[in-house]
């Protein structure tokens, strides 16, 4: 940052200085750290639900942390902008000092008040975003994501045009091999921006020996024609209407249930795609991957919430695998399908003497007269879908797969090479052909 004193913050930012109504207004605990202080800044576009982006932007945010920590740098962060979260876990982990930053704060006085907590408050009048303030405030900025035509890359831009000081480092795009919802022109336009950026003076952020974090067919037990066609076989239970529960696993973005916000940041930031655990969570947040922990754990965690939202459960259908898998349909309001196939089926007699129920369908008026121990079971008859279709069924808490015979049980994935990657006593089943063509 600009030359700093005790009592006062004084500023040579071209920005700051053509906004002449900016203050700036940092409280005593800002005053001892940023006394004398070198800072960084560490920006980014939106993250989205990504894992993949998460974990490729993190490995930047971890090595940004890792040099500022070395070099004695301050982290200045922008409040509500999209790295603030990730920032503020990563400089904590890190042991670097860090400063909070707002553009007209919601109250002057709440920022000078919070004397332990290192706030910066800007004031002025003039149009000024929280990633603009920050970019031109820090003597160094660490760009570990930036999306093509956002507010981020408006700014890098404004930074390298006024300074031409080799201080801004952007990484690398996300490599297309990580990231398959990225369309090919989405990873062009972002391949065409990184140079873009490095033609106006950014240094270009390369991070060396990225590896894949998903296991390779070598890394997985080979399987024979005859266990090939023995799964194959085994499908027939699939277009049973009558005798299976099926419960079809989703992907996990973000921390899997039981698992704190902390704790999913804390892995994604420093778990090692060549450890054992990475290897074990290689394919987390895909459905393969939630098969895989389920399987690894042995238990259905109640995730899913009644229609009033006050218990979570299991929830199974009652009907073909088969059928419901032909009739899925993608539910684009929820970016995601209705059914996925990946799963776990329970013979029902079996689910039933474990406790497993068949939902109640009807009128929320219906679900008061119901005893306290079994509203979990209510389901409110859709007035644009008719839920009853599904036949659920479902279990108040955690099923513990371990209280089922193996016969009892069916795991099902699309795909032989898919099979091969899990670990499970259970009989898999491979029912893409199933899928609606």
């Amino acid at each position: 940052m600009a030359k700093l004193k005790t009592q006062k913050l004084e500023t040579q930012s071209p920005l700051l200085a053509s906004v002449e109504s900016a203050t700036l207004h940092p409280n005593w605990a800002a005053l001892r750290v940023l006394e004398n202080a070198t800072t960084i800044a560490t920006i980014s576009s939106h993250l989205g639900r990504s894992l993949p982006l998460h974990r490729h932007a993190c490995k930047y945010l971890t090595l940004a942390m890792m040099q500022a920590r070395m070099e004695n740098r301050v982290l200045l962060i922008a409040k509500h902008s999209a790295i603030e979260p990730w920032a503020i876990r990563a400089a904590e982990t890190f042991g670097v000092p860090y400063v909070m930053v707002t553009v007209n704060g919601s109250s002057r006085s709440n920022v000078l008040e919070d004397q332990a907590r290192p706030c910066v408050n800007i004031e002025t009048d003039q149009p000024l975003g929280r990633d603009q303030a920050i970019v031109e405030l820090a003597d160094r900025v660490d760009c570990v994501f930036v999306r093509a035509g956002g507010t981020v890359e408006t700014v890098l831009r404004n930074r390298l045009l006024g300074r031409r000081d080799a201080s801004v480092r952007v990484a690398t795009p996300t490599p297309s091999k990580l990231m398959p919802e990225t369309s090919s022109s989405q990873q062009r336009k972002a391949n065409q921006l990184f140079d873009q950026l490095l033609e106006l003076g950014a240094i270009g952020w390369h991070r060396f020996g990225q590896s894949s974090d998903r296991l390779t067919p070598n890394e997985c037990d080979s399987v024979s024609p005859e266990e090939t066609l023995l799964r194959q076989r085994d499908s027939e239970w699939c277009d049973d209407d009558e005798n299976w529960l099926v419960h079809c696993t989703r992907a996990c973005h973000g921390p899997w249930p039981g698992e704190t916000v902390s704790q999913y940041r804390d892995w994604v930031m420093l778990s090692e795609s060549d450890s054992a655990t990475a290897l074990l969570d290689g394919y987390r947040g895909t459905c393969l991957g939630s098969l895989s922990r389920i399987l690894r754990m042995k238990r259905l965690v109640a995730s899913a919430l009644t229609s009033c939202r006050d218990t979570p459960v299991v929830c199974f259908a009652n009907c073909s695998l088969s059928s419901l898998l032909a009739r899925r349909c993608y539910r684009p309001h929820l970016h995601r399908w209705d059914y996925e196939p990946y799963g776990i089926a329970i013979r029902k007699d079996a689910a039933y003497r474990a406790g497993v129920e068949s939902v109640l369908y009807g009128s929320p008026e219906e679900r008061k007269s119901l005893p306290a121990d079994q509203r979990f079971r209510f389901q409110a008859e859709g007035r644009t879908f008719d839920w009853t279709a599904e036949r659920e069924w479902r279990f108040d808490g955690n099923v513990d797969l371990d209280v089922f015979d193996q016969s009892d049980i069916r795991v099902f994935v699309p795909s032989d090479e898919e099979a091969r990657t899990l670990r499970t006593e259970f009989p898999i089943t491979t029912v893409g052909h199933f899928l609606a063509k």
